[in-house]
């Protein structure tokens, strides 16, 4: 079998994980990989991609045209049994190929964005919103030969907005690598590095996602300017993400609230899976998700869960199980949250061994590629029939 992979970048996102993880898989299972990728990123695995040998070609061409064009010429020279595009600008570019060669087209589904938590980010511009949805409508009809989706929540959402049927639509869930640390607190590695950011030894909470409005960290702080006020004040939290739209009024709103000896703010960072492990609690209060890779790398290490309640999260975590859960954007429930997960170590204790069994029972990686080995296998049977 021979795949090609269209992607926008081999940056730091989950889905650029989650398929970097997937094609060390299927080479091991021997599907022959080509990689096209429309532009270079620093910060991410694109390093570690190219130095483990993959075939990578990376876009040259940067108008949408161009690029589709090159994409058509690629795909033709490589003549893959499959064509998979992961991320808009791919899938879009992918789509137009499609009018320039023939070939069979698998686009992942990975987020939900007209979702109305999304669209009510103020620095998105709504009408181009609406012209890009109906373009994404149409084009899909034409475009694609067959979807995948990351979750429930993803696959309802494309069904509702895009009028996607039922037959072209398959689901399987994103999954992550075991932590090697999850049970392992007391590592020398864990404790020297929570002693490196949280010398005092305070109870330690954690964010992991870009400083985008959809990410919704402000609402954290909001919470955290509470206890400090209410004389809770006995906490350090750390951000580990790189940085986005909001990251001027993040660094603004600690620096006005003097909330700096309790937020650190980490950028990207290549160790999460040991920062999580190092801290007492994973808070998510995101307004628009697909499946979220983060809150499914928090269960991986074995942490108990606040999170808001839009569904993609519910579709992750059990509450009242390993996660207490608050309307989104509500302030106030968050920081009732988070006093009673501060003041109860047998609830944290509790909540993150819940974590652990979830992913463990849903999310195994290994379990999640063999889905996917079948998965390219029943379409490359309904390919040629």
């Amino acid at each position: 079998m021979k795949i090609v992979f269209v992607q926008d970048s081999l940056g730091a996102g989950g889905s650029e994980r989650s398929n970097a993880e997937l094609w060390y898989f299927l080479r091991d299972q021997g599907v022959e990989l080509k990689i096209l990728i429309l532009e270079h990123r620093k910060a991410g695995v694109e390093q570690e991609i190219l130095e483990a040998g993959f075939d990578v070609s990376f876009i040259k061409a940067t108008k949408f045209l161009g690029q589709s064009k090159k994409l058509a010429r690629l795909i033709k020279k490589t003549n893959p049994d499959l064509v998979h595009s992961t991320l808009f600008k791919s899938n879009m570019r992918v789509r137009f190929a499609k009018l320039i060669v023939k070939f069979y087209h698998i686009e992942s589904l990975v987020s939900t964005p007209y979702s109305k938590h999304r669209l009510l980010d103020p620095k998105l511009n709504a009408k181009k919103i609406k012209i890009v949805k109906h373009f994404n409508a149409l084009t899909q009809k034409f475009g694609v030969n067959h979807f995948h989706a990351n979750g429930q929540t993803v696959a309802a959402h494309y069904r509702e907005k895009l009028n996607v049927p039922e037959h072209k639509l398959s689901i399987i869930h994103r999954g992550r690598k075991p932590n090697p640390f999850a049970t392992k607190k007391n590592h020398p590695e864990i404790k020297a590095l929570r002693a490196e950011l949280n010398p005092e030894n305070k109870l330690q909470l954690i964010n992991v996602g870009r400083m985008e409005g959809q990410k919704a960290q402000i609402i954290i702080l909001r919470a955290l300017l509470d206890l400090k006020e209410n004389g809770v004040g006995d906490f350090v939290f750390l951000i580990a993400g790189r940085e986005g739209k909001q990251t001027e009024e993040l660094y603004s709103f600690v620096e006005k609230n003097e909330l700096d000896e309790h937020i650190k703010f980490l950028v990207h960072r290549s160790d999460i899976y040991k920062l999580l492990v190092s801290s007492d609690g994973f808070i998510f209060p995101s307004r628009s998700e697909g499946l979220p890779g983060a809150l499914i790398e928090a269960e991986a290490a074995g942490l108990p869960i606040i999170c808001s309640d839009i569904d993609s999260n519910l579709e992750v975590v059990k509450k009242d199980k390993n996660g207490l859960v608050f309307p989104v954007d509500n302030v106030q429930q968050l920081v009732e949250h988070l006093q009673k997960l501060i003041a109860d170590q047998n609830l944290r204790e509790q909540m993150g061994a819940q974590s652990l069994k979830i992913f463990e029972e849903r999310f195994q990686l290994d379990a999640i590629h063999e889905q996917m080995l079948e998965f390219y296998k029943s379409m490359l049977s309904e390919k040629t029939v």
